[in-house]
Parts: C-alpha cells; sequence; structure tokens
C-alpha cells in the first residue's frame, strides 16, 4: 500500500504505480510532474504606481474596451532545436536527428485584433523603423480602413506598445490623423495586451508541429 494516498481516499499499490507510468498514464492527483514555471511580470514600484493610474484612469473615462484595437509584433523561430521526439534506446535514423544551424532563423510577424476584428498578419525577417512600420504594417494591413469600417471613423482606439518604431513623431502623426490613439502605453506591459495570448497560443501549436508551419504563415 502507498500511504500517501489515504489522504485522498484512494487504495493503490506498488503494481499499478508502475503500470501506471509504463503506459504513460500519470494519476495527476497524487504524483507531481515537473512543468515549466508561470510567468509573472516583474515590476518595480514606479511601474505599479504607473499601472494603478492607468487602470483607475480608464475606470473613470469608462473605456469601451470592445472597442480598441490592440497590435502587436513577435520573434518565431523557425529552426527552433527544442523539439523532442520519442525514441527507442540506440535508434539512430535520421527522424532522431536535427540539422545544426550557427544562428537560429527567425521571422517578425505583426498583427493585431479586437472585438470581431483582426487584422492581416505581416511577416518581416528583419526589425523594422518607423518608416516600414507605417508602410507595411499600418498601410499594408489596411488597419485603419478595415478598422472604420468595423467601428466607424474615429469611434475606436488603436493601441500599440512604446517601441520606438511605434511612438516616433513620423509614426505619431500618421496615426493621430487617422484614428484616436490609446497613449500612454506603459513599459513593461505585455501581460495587458490581449494579443500576447495569441502569440503565446500560436508558439504552443507550432511546437507540436512541423516547423515548416511557419513558412505557410
Amino acid at each position: 500500500m502507498i500511504w500517501g494516498a489515504r489522504a485522498y481516499g484512494i487504495q493503490i499499490d506498488i503494481i499499478t504505480i508502475n503500470g501506471s507510468v509504463n503506459t504513460g498514464f500519470i494519476i495527476n492527483d497524487i504524483i507531481k510532474k515537473s512543468n515549466p514555471q508561470r510567468i509573472c511580470q516583474r515590476l518595480n514600484e514606479t511601474q505599479i504606481g504607473k499601472r494603478l493610474l492607468f487602470a483607475h484612469g480608464h475606470l473613470s473615462l469608462k473605456t469601451d474596451w470592445t472597442r480598441v484595437v490592440f497590435s502587436d509584433e513577435s520573434w518565431f523561430f523557425i529552426n527552433s532545436r527544442n523539439k523532442r521526439i520519442w525514441r527507442k534506446r540506440g535508434e539512430n535514423d535520421d527522424s532522431c536527428f536535427i540539422n545544426k544551424f550557427n544562428y537560429d532563423t527567425k521571422i517578425l510577424i505583426w498583427g493585431a485584433f479586437g472585438y470581431f476584428f483582426l487584422s492581416q498578419l505581416i511577416i518581416f525577417d528583419s526589425s523594422v523603423n518607423s518608416e516600414i512600420y507605417i508602410e507595411n504594417c499600418i498601410k499594408g494591413s489596411k488597419l485603419i480602413k478595415r478598422a472604420n469600417w468595423e467601428y466607424c471613423k474615429f469611434d475606436w482606439t488603436f493601441m500599440q506598445d512604446g517601441a520606438h518604431p511605434h511612438t516616433s513623431k513620423f509614426s505619431m502623426n500618421y496615426l493621430r490623423k487617422k484614428c484616436k490613439v490609446l497613449d500612454p502605453w506603459h513599459p513593461n506591459s505585455p501581460d495587458l495586451n490581449h494579443i500576447e495570448n495569441l502569440w503565446a497560443n500560436m508558439i504552443h501549436i507550432l511546437k507540436k508541429t512541423d516547423q515548416q508551419m511557419l513558412i505557410i504563415l
């Protein structure tokens, strides 16, 4: 008898444990398994204070978040070496190996979404400046035109983080003529941007599939 199981009201012996482990079955309530630590955004006192002001300000304004379009970009690695496979001991066929590259190949994907709104994804193989950001991301995705059609002109708000290509004089002069901009967006606040959940889900899905899926995107 495994005495620790008594606290759960479960009768279990060592044969059951061995059989479960050998078949790949884990009793989650009893046997702990290794998992990555959850990520918590680290903030200093100044950042915490700015967040509180941000939150109270939008509560006072009664901001309609269903009319906010959230945007962001994220890097995706194409030739990541973190892929894991099942193989037998001593198995050494080609499927057990991955080519080694001196540098990881990565692409930058920009996108935006909101309530009943989804932009086109824009893909780059390098970082962007203000001119490329406006020309390719904003104009290239037809973000303004599509959001105006969905929400009506100047009846929606565009959210972007504080990266220089986003907040440069060139970019802000263009955006403020076309739409309302959620400003300022405080630094070190990716967890407040809903699109970060989309990037996390994409990374999770792509880790389970062939890397060529990235090229399709």
